[in-house]
């Protein structure tokens, strides 16, 4: 059993576990879920009601119309959506006889589907069926990493907490905890000055709510994870389960922390990505030394748990089984073993998935850098920084060394100071801020990029008053951008515009970068200057926006299964990397079968 007071400086310790205490924040849930739906259907609900009311139509209507109404609010509420590829039972018998086998011992009944995503993570998962009360779908998801870095034992480990989660049932009250938490934060990012006074009303609420639901929910959360812990041990013993746990730790922080640390290095001298991620990760993990794995182990065991995590530190959660920190070693084989045959087509599958969507970004960077590598020392300041911030994204230390050289040059552009801050930022040093503040000041365009650095920041090191703020102004910056940039695009189309004036090796890159569209047909590029409107402010509105434009065949954009929005992001991404932090980039698709008659004519603006 759990002991609580061990757990008492995880957030855990005030959670809920008593039946009151838990009907206590099911119903605050319930509540807060229903006063969102209010919410909703105000705005919609009260007009019709008053019509229906004033017109005299019968009162049978008027409830028809309500329930209709409720009905559509409900169903378009926040619902826990499930990722990955659904596992049949005859691909892997060996894996479905050990979940089998696990959820007999935890009495998980009912039907269970297995899915494989490209996470290295373990979840099960409940959604509730018809609205929300009737019917129960559970799943769980096992990340192709997770097996390929784990032994069978680990993996037994693994499931005995999930099906932990499910044996005690606690997606029952999660499932409300998520619609309430989710949804309200999804209405109050919506809100802005200008709504209604209802909705005014709504986000205030959720100011006054969500702080305090927050840490009881999570407070929750965390216990059910000691919970489910508790079961696991049960299961596979607490020294065992306590390993899995560790290596869990350590081999999640190698994936998420060290690999991308290993491929940024690969990215600056290789041209196009690896193709065998699964086997690199492999070979890292074999190559370090048992006392690097510890000393890995003690650093993310002790690393406190955010305030928005769900999941307690690995120190408690070892130390709530009575089982100390200890050691790590890694095993000896992998859990994938146990999917026989088909591990071989899952993980070629997922190799080629990151190549796929690694390939354009890899290839871009490297050429970045090698551009950045060769610029000249008298090379234009703009110029000089577009290379600085290529250089210090693959190799920090010679990239911040160029920028101190810049600031002793121009120790006032807006761009150095910028970089300055978050060289600060960086250093948990909150002057960082005042920075920023001053540069949203004097140009609207630093505002979006400012406000974003700073909220970073204060994610993990401000206050919630201060988070809010930071919120607010990105919120009211984000809303000015979107709508400027939008103006931007239909200036273009109608032929307004000039060209960028990359330099030709710039402009090669970019085509490059290109090579890849299907029925690629011709490329532009179009720069015009548009204002942001931004309430009452002084600083220079101006906005520099450059376009990439991109005209293909739509057959075979279809025949390759590409997203059009995709598409304009990713080329919006190329582009901006080649631009000063203050303008702005956005990506246009125009298929061939589509007019964009006067970009086309403008032989001058052609990539």
């Amino acid at each position: 059993m759990t002991d609580r007071s061990l757990v008492a400086s995880t957030g855990a310790a005030d959670a809920p576990t008593s039946s009151v205490g838990r009907i206590r924040l099911g119903v605050q849930a319930f509540l807060a879920d229903a006063l969102l739906m209010a919410a909703l259907l105000a705005p919609i609900g009260l007009p019709m009601a008053f019509g229906l009311v004033a017109l005299g139509y019968p009162l049978l209507y008027w409830c028809l119309g309500a329930a209709a109404l409720a009905f559509f609010a409900w169903v378009v509420r926040p619902k826990l959506e499930f990722d990955g590829e659904v596992l049949a039972r005859d691909d892997a018998p060996a894996l479905f006889s050990l979940i089998d086998d696990v959820r007999a011992k935890l009495d998980v009944p009912g039907r269970l589907e297995v899915r494989l995503n490209d996470e290295f993570n373990a979840s099960a998962g409940e959604s509730r069926g018809w609205f929300g009360l009737i019917g129960t779908k559970r799943v769980l998801t096992l990340g192709i990493p997770l097996l390929a870095a784990l032994d069978a034992d680990d993996l037994r480990a693994v499931l005995a907490h999930e099906f932990g989660h499910f044996s005690r049932r606690h997606g029952r009250l999660g499932h409300w905890i998520y619609r309430a938490r989710s949804g309200w934060r999804q209405f109050a990012a919506l809100q802005s000055e200008a709504d209604s006074i209802l909705d005014r009303a709504a986000a205030w609420y959720a100011a006054q709510f969500l702080p305090a639901f927050e840490r009881a929910s999570f407070a929750h959360c965390r216990w059910c994870e000691f919970e489910a812990d508790a079961d696991a041990a049960s299961v596979v013993g607490a020294a065992s389960f306590a390993q899995a746990l560790r290596r869990v730790a350590v081999l999640g922080s190698v994936w998420t922390e060290h690999i991308p640390d290993l491929l940024k290095n690969r990215r600056a001298a290789e041209p196009l990505p690896p193709a065998d991620l699964l086997d690199q990760f492999d070979a890292q993990l074999r190559s370090w030394s048992g006392e690097r794995l510890d000393e890995l182990l003690i650093e993310v065991a002790s690393h406190p748990p955010d305030e928005s995590d769900t999941h307690p530190s690995t120190a408690a959660r070892l130390a709530a089984l009575n089982q100390p920190v200890g050691t790590c070693v890694l095993p000896e084989g992998n859990a994938a073993q146990l999917l026989g045959g088909a591990w071989t087509a899952k993980a070629a599958a997922f190799n080629a998935r990151w190549y796929a969507a690694e390939l354009a970004n890899w290839r871009n960077e490297h050429a970045r850098f090698a551009w950045a590598d060769a610029l000249s020392a008298g090379a234009p300041i703009d110029e000089q920084l577009i290379a600085a911030r290529a250089i210090y994204g693959l190799d920090p230390q010679r990239g911040l060394t160029r920028i101190d050289e810049l600031a002793q040059q121009v120790p006032q552009h807006a761009e150095l100071r910028y970089l300055q801050a978050r060289t600060l930022l960086d250093a948990a040093d909150r002057e960082g801020l005042v920075l920023l503040e001053a540069l949203a000041r004097e140009a609207v365009a630093w505002r979006v990029p400012a406000f974003v650095r700073g909220l970073r920041f204060l994610d993990q090191h401000g206050s919630a008053a201060d988070r809010t703020r930071w919120s607010d102004w990105l919120r009211q910056a984000s809303k000015a951008e979107a709508e400027a940039l939008e103006h931007a695009r239909g200036r273009i189309l109608a032929g307004e515009g000039r060209p960028s004036g990359f330099a030709p090796q710039v402009r090669r890159q970019l085509r490059d970068g290109l090579s890849d569209v299907p029925g690629l047909d011709a490329a532009w590029l179009v720069s015009v200057d548009v204002e942001l409107v931004l309430g009452a402010s002084r600083a220079d509105r101006r906005l520099c926006v450059h376009a990439l434009v991109v005209s293909a065949q739509p057959e075979a954009i279809a025949a390759a299964r590409l997203n059009d929005d995709e598409l304009e992001a990713r080329f919006a991404t190329a582009l901006a990397a080649w631009l000063p932090m203050s303008h702005a980039a956005i990506g246009m698709l125009h298929f061939s079968t589509e007019a964009a008659v006067h970009v086309r004519q403008r032989k001058e603006l052609e990539l």
